[in-house]
């Protein structure tokens, strides 16, 4: 299974907002998404701050600004 790290580097959105929008992001990759696109099952995990995602799981980040691309494809 896919394991996509969720991970907060904003200022603008809380911590707490973001795990609210957890279930609607697997409801959207598995149910909605999955069979018409063909992907495999995923799984969100919502990082704390300092915690460091596994290696070759996905990022999810949100941003302040989208010309931060310090994070944009990044490999572990």
């Amino acid at each position: 299974m896919l394991q996509i790290a969720v991970i907060n580097d904003s200022t603008a959105i809380s911590d707490a907002e973001i795990h609210k929008m957890l279930p609607a992001f697997d409801q959207q990759w598995n149910n909605d998404l999955q069979n018409v696109w063909g992907l495999t099952s995923a799984s969100f995990q919502f990082l704390n701050k300092g915690q460091t995602p596994d290696a070759g799981s996905w990022w999810l980040v949100f941003l302040d600004n989208s010309d931060d691309r310090a994070h944009w494809h990044t490999t572990t």
